[in-house]
């Protein structure tokens, strides 16, 4: 198939979080609340945060592992020891079967490294690139576990979290639900969704082309007339100006 499995025997990355160090004298007053001091290592919680960041950007931007369209769902992290964790990983695969990666963790409030075991995505390599051209579909990374995307048209902006996806729709005519005006709907992985009415402020959103793009569980198919949204559970729904049904 044209990559041998040496290229995928293993994997590793190193992640450098920024860090400023304070360091002066004070007079401090008596009563005076005083913050708890760090922790001495991340909590499993924060190394499993950086990890599936660090995969899901690996797997999109590596040259040898880009054309298998992996996809991290979920990472579990448990301390060990000292600075060492135990993870495990579920990659999705383009062809929709989920596998569990051993990981090794060492981690500290500046850096974060993880590492597999040889063979570990030979699943990967097994089932064979993804259909299609290389790049396609793009992968938009999550900005503290959210999404935010506008259409070509500029008439609908969603946000997406693993949990849901909400959006504000230019709906035309004018749309009411029980004599209240609508401006969008939220749906959630289970397959429903609800009106809502309100506008979607204060974020930085990324303009869609016509094509497709994954982000955390989610895959979106942009389209002409309209864009669709598809969680990994297969459950989805299509939105446009006309209205909105789940597919």
């Amino acid at each position: 198939m044209g990559l041998a499995r040496g290229i995928l025997a293993a994997a590793f990355a190193v992640i450098a979080v920024p860090a400023i160090l304070l360091s002066g004298c004070s007079n401090a007053v008596p009563g005076t609340p005083v913050a708890e001091p760090r922790p001495a290592v991340p909590t499993t919680e924060e190394v499993a945060s950086q990890i599936k960041t660090s995969m899901q950007d690996k797997f999109s931007n590596d040259p040898d592992l880009k054309p298998f369209k992996l996809i991290v769902t979920h990472v579990t992290a448990i301390n060990s020891t000292g600075n060492e964790y135990k993870g495990i990983a579920t990659v999705l695969t383009h062809a929709g079967a989920k596998h569990d990666v051993l990981l090794r963790i060492t981690a500290d409030h500046d850096n974060f490294m993880w590492e597999t075991d040889p063979g570990a995505f030979n699943f990967a390599v097994d089932e064979g690139p993804a259909p299609g051209k290389a790049d396609d579909p793009t992968y938009l990374k999550a900005v503290d576990g959210w999404t935010y995307v506008v259409t070509k048209s500029g008439k609908t902006r969603c946000q997406l979290t693993e949990d849901f996806v909400e959006c504000e729709i230019q709906f035309s005519p004018v749309k009411y639900i029980d004599g209240q005006r609508v401006s969008g709907i939220r749906f959630v992985p289970s397959g429903s969704y609800k009106w809502e009415g309100g506008t979607l402020e204060g974020a930085s959103f990324t303009k869609l082309d016509y094509g497709t793009y994954r982000t955390m569980s989610w895959t979106i198919n942009a389209t002409i007339d309209g864009t669709e949204f598809v969680h990994t559970n297969g459950n989805g729904i299509f939105v446009n100006t006309d209205g909105v049904h789940t597919s």
